[in-house]
């Protein structure tokens, strides 16, 4: 059967650069945590146990865990969303070790916010490496490096100060202390809305049915082929022409068969990714709009209302 030497042939041109273009397309889509690590076990397992840890309130063993996937994602172009998203995680988790593990005393560990400055420092160091002065950090970036030095200065005063000190009044360096005695709470929001993901896991998914489709194809053209070799003249053009197409059928059967299950299933990954981060920023930007106040603003030509909240 002409069949059977087809399957025999090995994948062609045609087939080697259908692989080649899709994967493409699927990489460049791609904002998986683990895309630029050899070890994509690994950085799977550091992400989702970081995540894990956090919402177990377990800040300090979260940005640990997200800490060590840093350092397993070299600094690079491709790589550099991806370390901003995991660096903004750190810091927010390290600052929310801070203001929720209060021993008896009411003491808060600075620890957490010195390690937080050494990996912020670090991941500078890289950034710069690579990118020289030509690239400047992100805003996010810099905006949660700024409340990390805001907290870790307070932190550091108030280190100083002997145990029966008075809290800080008015005029003096510090944050005033509340009705409580407590110091207010910082609360530092994530800005991955988990878009990328969605967006990427979408195309994805995509290009995982059109290689789905290529299977019925591609035996649609194999069919096609065996009838035009049995209808030739044994060693006529048109003979020579059906073995061509049944090689190039048996390329596209092949190139689905590979690719569907890869694409369907990191398409997949992508967007539940996605949808979770998209949940969490949901979840923070309602807790944000929670706590700001309204307020009427008169000028002398204009009118209105200001929104003004407490982080």
């Amino acid at each position: 059967m002409i069949r059977a030497r087809f399957v025999q042939q090995p994948l062609g041109l045609v087939f080697r650069r259908l692989c080649a273009s899709v994967l493409a397309g699927a990489l460049l889509c791609t904002a998986l945590p683990a895309h630029a690590s050899p070890d994509s076990s690994e950085v799977e397992r550091l992400y989702l146990e970081g995540q894990e840890r956090m919402d177990a309130s377990d800040y300090r063993g979260a940005a640990e865990s997200w800490t060590r996937l840093l350092a397993l994602l070299p600094e690079s172009g491709e790589n550099q969303a991806t370390r901003e998203s995991i660096i903004i995680n750190i810091l927010d988790a390290y600052l929310k070790a801070y203001n929720g593990m209060v021993d008896e005393a009411g003491n808060k560990d600075i620890a957490n916010l010195r390690a937080a400055k050494t990996t912020l420092d670090r991941y500078y160091s890289d950034f710069k490496a690579i990118h020289g002065d030509r690239v400047a950090v992100s805003d996010a970036v810099q905006e949660h490096a700024a409340v990390l030095e805001r907290s870790l200065q307070r932190a550091q005063e108030e280190e100083q100060k002997k145990p029966d000190a008075p809290p800080p009044t008015a005029g003096t360096n510090g944050p005033p202390a509340s009705d409580t005695g407590k110091e207010p709470k910082v609360v530092v929001l994530n800005n991955n809305n988990g878009t990328g993901l969605i967006v990427g896991g979408s195309v994805v998914i995509a290009l995982g049915l059109v290689a789905v489709a290529m299977i019925p194809l591609g035996v649609t053209r194999a069919r096609q082929a065996e009838e035009d070799h049995d209808n030739a003249i044994r060693g006529s053009v048109e003979q020579q022409r059906a073995l061509f197409d049944g090689k190039q059928a048996d390329d596209i059967m092949a190139a689905g068969a590979v690719l569907a299950p890869i694409l369907l299933a990191g398409g997949a990954t992508m967007l539940a990714f996605g949808i979770k981060a998209r949940k969490k920023w949901n979840a923070e930007q309602r807790t944000l709009l929670m706590g700001m106040q309204p307020s009427p603003v008169v000028g002398r030509d204009y009118a209105g209302f200001s929104l003004r909240g407490r982080f």
